[in-house]
C-alpha cells in the first residue's frame, strides 16, 4: 500500500466548513450491483511500519 500525502496542505482540515454530511454518494454506491460495505478496522502494526501519525 502506498500512502500519498499532499505536500501544499496547510494542516489539518476543519470538516466543520463543509457543512453536514451528504447522504446522496451513499446511495448511490448501495445501488450499485455488487455493493458491500466493508468495516473499519484498527491497524496499529501498519500505523507504526508506515510512520503515520498515531492519536493518543
Amino acid at each position: 500500500m502506498r500512502i500519498l500525502s499532499n505536500p501544499r496542505a496547510d494542516g489539518p482540515v476543519d470538516l466543520g466548513t463543509f457543512g453536514p454530511p451528504d447522504r446522496e454518494p451513499l446511495a448511490f454506491h448501495r445501488g450499485l450491483p455488487g455493493y458491500a460495505p466493508t468495516p473499519l478496522v484498527q491497524a496499529p502494526a501498519w500505523r507504526r511500519r508506515s510512520g503515520w501519525p498515531t492519536s493518543t
